[in-house]
C-alpha cells in the first residue's frame, strides 16, 4: 500500500470512529449523528470550468454529520462512452467510477459576530481510472454571511500534487411563490465566480504552454426547483458555465467555452 493510500485510510478510519462514537452516544460533544444521501444525474460533468466528462454521469454521495463535524464520500460514474480530462480523451469509462472524493468538514458560527459562519476542512480526490491512480488533496477555509443573497467566499489550497490556490465567491437565494403549482413554489438560484492562482491555472489549463498568470477562472450559475417526493427532495436543475479569461478560453481542451446542461438531484437525511 502506498504512503498516500495509507494516509487516506487513516483519515477515513479516524473520521468514521469519531462519527460512530457520536452516533452511539447522544451525550457526546458532537451530539447525535445524521446520515445524508445524495443521488445525482447530470448531462455533463464540469469542475471549476473544466469539462471532466462530456456525456451523462451518475454522482452518488453520502455524509455523516454530528454537531459541527461532517465526513463524506462522493463519486462520479460515467454513463457515456468517453471522458474529456485533457489527458485521456476518448478513454472508455462507461459504467466506471472515474473519481471518488473523501471530505471532512467543521462548520460553525464565528464567535461574537452575528450572522457570520465559517467552514474548515479537507478534500482528497482519487481518480481510479487514470494510469497510476493519481490523487491530490486540498485544505479549504470559508466564510458565509447570513444576509440577503447569502454571500460566501471559500479558499482551497492544494498541498499535494499542485501546490496552488483556487478561490470561489458565491451567492444564493430562494424565491418563494413564483410557481403557481403546489409543491413547486420555490426556485433556488445560486452563482459562483472562481479565481485561480498562476500555479493552479498553469497545471489545469496550460499543458505544454508557458507559465500562466493569476486570473479569473469560471462563472457557474444554477437554477433548481426542489420538490418533496416520497420522503426525498428531488431538484431538477439547469446550469450554465462559462470561462472568464480569454487566455483560458483559448487554451480550453474543447472548442467550446460556454456550457448549458441539465440534471436532477435526489437527497434525503436519516
Amino acid at each position: 500500500m502506498s504512503k498516500r493510500a495509507r494516509q487516506a485510510l487513516v483519515v477515513s478510519l479516524v473520521s468514521t470512529a469519531l462519527i460512530s462514537s457520536a452516533w452511539a452516544d447522544e451525550g457526546t460533544l458532537l451530539g447525535k449523528a445524521t446520515l445524508g444521501i445524495s443521488l445525482d444525474y447530470s448531462s455533463l460533468y464540469i469542475w471549476r470550468g473544466a469539462v471532466m466528462t462530456d456525456e451523462s454521469v451518475f454522482q452518488p454521495g453520502a455524509t455523516l454529520s454530528a454537531g459541527n463535524l461532517t465526513v463524506g464520500i462522493w463519486g462520479n460514474m460515467d454513463l457515456g462512452h468517453s471522458s474529456r480530462d485533457g489527458l485521456n480523451s476518448g478513454r472508455e469509462d462507461s459504467g466506471n467510477f472515474t473519481e471518488i472524493d473523501y471530505s471532512i468538514d467543521w462548520s460553525d458560527d464565528v464567535p461574537g459576530v452575528q450572522g457570520l459562519g465559517y467552514s474548515l476542512g479537507a478534500i482528497r480526490y482519487d481518480f481510479p481510472q487514470f494510469a497510476g491512480n493519481p490523487t491530490t488533496s486540498e485544505f479549504y477555509g470559508g466564510l458565509n454571511l447570513d444576509v440577503l443573497l447569502s454571500p460566501s467566499v471559500t479558499v482551497y489550497y492544494d498541498f499535494d500534487a499542485v501546490n496552488s490556490t483556487y478561490v470561489s465567491f458565491g451567492v444564493a437565494h430562494s424565491f418563494d411563490g413564483l410557481i403557481p403549482i403546489e409543491g413547486f413554489s420555490t426556485i433556488d438560484v445560486s452563482a459562483s465566480l472562481g479565481w485561480g492562482s498562476g500555479s493552479y491555472n498553469d497545471f489545469y489549463w496550460t499543458p505544454a504552454v508557458g507559465r500562466a498568470d493569476d486570473m479569473l477562472n469560471d462563472l457557474y450559475i444554477n437554477v433548481g426547483v426542489p420538490v418533496e417526493v416520497a420522503g426525498w427532495t428531488a431538484t431538477p436543475s439547469v446550469s450554465y458555465v462559462t470561462l472568464m479569461d480569454n487566455d483560458i478560453r483559448s487554451r480550453d481542451y474543447d472548442t467550446k467555452s460556454d456550457y448549458l446542461f441539465a440534471g436532477v438531484s435526489f437527497t434525503r437525511e436519516f
